[in-house]
């Protein structure tokens, strides 16, 4: 069966439903192709249900806390099987929830993997493609493993899905994805230990925040290991056995090995050189506008694009900013200069513009205000052992260059940073403009 559309978008995550909207408002006519669940990661198997098991582990952490100052006299502890009952009360109805949208919007939807044709067809198992307009979004995968075991390993997926909890997990990677799964582990008394192959662990954050963090993970009973790099894993009867080094050294044994050393752009499949696009390590290479620089039938956006940043807030930025240039023929930039993360630790890590060794490396004049918040009373009264705060303040407009927090409310504060940031707000005026009180945000004046 052929079909000719205007629009044909790979995959039906965030990014494509974006571009969808924007493309059916105008009168386009769009077909979709997803070869997984309708909704993308973040729904599915990303964000969100992780922040579902990431508030029982808080719930642990604030209960260690009052323990800590005297408050409570027992611990609870997670049931693991109905957290997962009760996280996939939210994952499970997404696909049907997006594919019902999709359907009200007017979008032809098809499951199955897409493949280029030609620089404008496609085909999904038996059904023909001809589009005058195609967007790749098709986010990205866990990155392959290049060593001999690399199929013991468990990916974050098969974390977030997981009826027991094994005694022991040992994370290969030193990135958020380790760092957050192995805050949750704990917690629900998993022995863990995080193997990072770099000199440094959590690299895309701030140095001095990052370490803090190392730290509180060792607090936590996590054990991290810098500068090792795995060379294979084994299977030893029921538990896995992990080698490190060019000699293959014994590190240790586990009941589980997951995958948290990083994602790549999902790409394979699409046979992406018979359309003539071009590819770069971190996805499609696209032009400021999110056009493909070498075949103009095709866009992209998201961590399939070869973009800065792997979060789900930019991809939604990128793909609609993608979707005006392509249906109205707009030539619309984005401006990344304030883009928030959060690495959910507990408590969290976030950051938002530059890092101060960035900064010193582009010879901008700058006052950095840093300092420890685990006395502060926001951080005792829930029994916070290490916190920390960074700004870097431009010395001749006043303006923010980089925030970077370690702490109670950090994944909040980060975004009213994130708002000034994007606005143009002075340290002066956040400083002395009345906040509520207390609250995290206001603590910012005492940041500055």
């Amino acid at each position: 069966m052929n079909k000719s559309v205007d629009l044909f978008i790979i995959g039906a995550g965030v990014a494509g439903g974006a571009v969808a909207k924007v493309a059916r408002r105008a009168g386009w006519s769009v077909a979709m192709a997803e070869v997984d669940g309708l909704g993308g990661t973040c729904p599915l198997r990303g964000c969100e249900p992780k922040k579902v098991l990431w508030q029982a582990a808080e719930t642990i952490w604030r209960a260690a806390g009052a323990r800590k100052n005297g408050l409570i006299d027992t611990q609870p502890r997670i049931d693991w099987p109905a957290l997962m009952r009760f996280k996939r009360s939210f994952t499970e109805p997404v696909d049907a929830s997006v594919d019902q949208s999709l359907h009200d919007l007017g979008v032809d939807v098809v499951r199955g993997q897409a493949e280029f044709l030609a620089e404008d067809r496609l085909t999904v198992g038996d059904r023909e493609f001809q589009a005058s307009h195609i967007f790749i979004g098709t986010g990205a995968t866990p990155m392959r493993l290049p060593f001999e075991g690399a199929q013991l390993v468990t990916t974050s997926d098969g974390f977030l899905e997981l009826d027991e909890l094994p005694g022991s997990i040992v994370f290969i990677g030193g990135g958020y994805i380790s760092f957050e799964f192995a805050h949750i582990a704990a917690r629900c008394g998993v022995f863990c230990k995080i193997i990072q192959r770099g000199e440094r662990a959590l690299k895309l954050f701030d140095r001095d925040m990052a370490e803090l963090v190392v730290a509180a993970t060792r607090d936590l009973g996590v054990e991290v290991v810098i500068g090792e790099e795995v060379t294979d894993v084994q299977r030893e009867g029921d538990r896995l056995r992990v080698h490190v080094g060019p000699e293959r050294r014994r590190l240790c044994d586990c009941e589980m090995v997951v995958h948290g050393a990083g994602r790549a752009p999902n790409l394979d499949g699409l046979n992406l050189d018979r359309a003539g696009v071009e590819r770069a390590k971190r996805g499609v290479r696209v032009d400021a506008h999110f056009r493909s620089v070498s075949n103009p039938r095709v866009w992209s956006a998201g961590d399939c694009a070869d973009t800065p940043f792997q979060l789900t807030p930019v991809a939604d930025m990128e793909a609609w900013t993608a979707a005006q240039n392509m249906v109205h023929g707009k030539e619309i930039t984005v401006d990344y200069s304030a883009v928030p993360s959060v690495t959910f630790t507990l408590p969290p890590l976030a950051s938002v513009g530059l890092t101060e060794e960035q900064a010193r490396k582009k010879g901008l004049e700058m006052d950095v205000f840093s300092g420890d918040m685990s006395g502060w009373s926001s951080s005792r009264r829930v029994g916070v052992g290490r916190a920390g705060y960074k700004l870097l303040v431009d010395k001749s407009t006043d303006r923010i260059l980089g925030a970077h927090l370690f702490g109670h409310k950090a994944e909040e504060v980060i975004n009213a940073l994130a708002l000034a940031m994007g606005h143009g707000l002075t340290a002066r005026q956040l400083k002395t403009f009345p906040l509520a009180y207390p609250t995290g945000i206001y603590e910012l004046r005492y940041m500055l």
